[in-house]
Formats: structure tokens, sequence, C-alpha cells
């Protein structure tokens, strides 16, 4: 019975974040600057894995700002757009969701936890990023 309430509790967080989610985010507007890339990142930055995150994020953001001091990808500074995972697959699909749809990321950068990034890395995939 128990197995029973987990699967029903699976398939709602995947409806949540595959149907509902990307039809929120299509009403949502982020204004974008054609002098910027946005880059996006999804790290864990609380729960478990928040002790790695927060050095591969310190690491990313040194590297943007050396790139941007140098003038930026063809001349176009590097904007970071960041989500929390909160060390959790499900989070990380949902902020995956948020860079893609509203916050039109092309290009991502995460953790190197697998169980976070293969969560939603066929996503990615699937739409190029």
């Amino acid at each position: 019975m128990a197995k029973f309430f987990k699967d029903i509790f699976s398939y709602f967080f995947i409806l949540l974040f595959f149907v509902v989610l990307p039809v929120k985010a299509e009403n949502e507007n982020i204004q974008t600057n054609s002098n910027e890339i946005n880059i996006g990142a999804i790290y864990a930055l609380t729960g478990e894995a928040s002790f790695w995150g927060t050095y591969g994020l310190n690491g990313l953001k040194l590297a943007i700002d050396e790139e941007n001091e140098k003038g930026g990808i063809n001349g176009k500074k590097i904007n970071l757009v960041v989500q929390d995972s909160q060390s959790s697959p499900a989070k990380a699909v949902s902020s995956y969701h948020w860079l893609y749809n509203v916050a039109g990321v092309r290009a991502l950068a995460g953790d190197i936890w697998s169980f976070l990034i293969e969560s939603f890395a066929p996503l990615a995939g699937k739409q190029g990023v």
C-alpha cells in the first residue's frame, strides 16, 4: 500500500513539472538584453549536496567574471542565471524548466552530482541545451 501512495506522489510531481510548470512559464515574461548571453546554472546550494554545489558555483562565477573582463563572448557580456536544485532531482527538473522556458537559457552548467544532472539531462539533450 505504501508503494502505491509513493507511485501516486511521484506521478503527481511528474505531471506538475512537465505540464503545469511549462504552461505557467509561457505566461511569464523575462527581459533579455541583446548585448548579453544568458548561461544557466543549476547547483545544489542547499540540502545534502550544498557543500560541493557552492564550490562549483563559485568557480563558475570566477570564470565568467574573468571572461567578462576580457570582453565576454563576441563582445557580449555573460549573464549567469542561477537556480538552486536544493539537492533534489525533482527541484533540479523544475529549475531546468524555469531556466529554459522563462529565462530563455540555451547553455547550461551544473553540479557534479549525477543524481541531480540525470534528472534533467534527457530534457536538455532533447531541446539542444
